[in-house]
């Protein structure tokens, strides 16, 4: 449930995106420019293909190993492996540093419980003791980021069916 709401917080941008941009281009399309409004709108697919990657970005725990998973892969690193796991800022990005013998794994702090893992690693918590997920709401630089995004988009769509 608490998943199902956080990847809502992520596509509500999203949607919003789409049906701006439908608006849009119903109210200024003639006939020229239905063709514009077409190719306008397979130029945002990549940036929705981008985003709805951000969105399926998830790191989980059990007893055997540590896994994050993305839109393409996913990563697994067992847990007497890791040898550091940190988080750090990168730009205006907070990330999560997953060190292991073999492997590094850096994945972008989305939700805030992931926070709470790094404080666990670093206070050398067991297994029974690491947090669990209590709050998928995305972190307020994530958030900010991605309204952004959304907002840029829908300004892109609007000066394209404009011009």
């Amino acid at each position: 449930m608490k998943t199902l709401k956080a990847s809502l917080l992520v596509l509500l941008p999203l949607t919003i995106v789409v049906v701006v941009a439908l608006l849009l281009s119903s109210l200024y399309a003639t006939k020229g420019q239905k063709f514009q409004t077409i190719i306008t709108l397979a130029l945002a697919l990549p940036l929705l293909v981008i985003l709805v990657g951000w969105w399926r970005r998830r790191i989980s725990w059990d007893e055997r190993s540590l896994k994050y998973s993305g839109l393409l892969s996913t990563k697994e690193v067992p847990w007497d492996e890791i040898k550091e796991v940190r988080p750090f800022r990168a730009g205006l990005r907070k990330v999560l540093y997953i060190g292991s013998r073999d492997k590094v794994i850096i994945v972008p702090l989305i939700f805030s419980h992931q926070e709470d893992l790094a404080q666990a690693f670093q206070e050398h918590l067991s297994l029974e003791e690491l947090p669990h997920p209590s709050s998928m709401k995305l972190s307020f630089s994530e958030t900010l980021l991605l309204w952004t995004g959304a907002l840029l988009l829908v300004i892109i769509l609007a000066t394209k069916l404009r011009g």
